[in-house]
């Protein structure tokens, strides 16, 4: 099922500048940004044997996703 809803210009650019990549839809940025946190206790310990090659590619994804959704380094 599609809804329509109104959005002012500015919260549309908003929208807009946060597609990670051109095919993306609004319906996939608004499901990113309030899509809500899990248990943080049903991943602990899952990076202990991490590279440190896999954990600094994961640090700068994680830093480029931040970026991506208005964070500031």
């Amino acid at each position: 099922m599609v809804r329509t809803i109104t959005v002012t210009d500015e919260a549309y650019g908003a929208l807009a500048h946060l597609k990670k990549h051109p095919t993306d839809s609004f319906s996939k940025v608004i499901l990113r940004l309030t899509k809500r946190p899990g248990d943080p206790l049903k991943v602990a310990g899952a990076w202990k044997d991490m590279t440190e090659e896999e954990a600094r590619a994961l640090l700068e994804t994680s830093r480029r996703d931040f970026a991506t959704l208005g964070g500031r380094r």
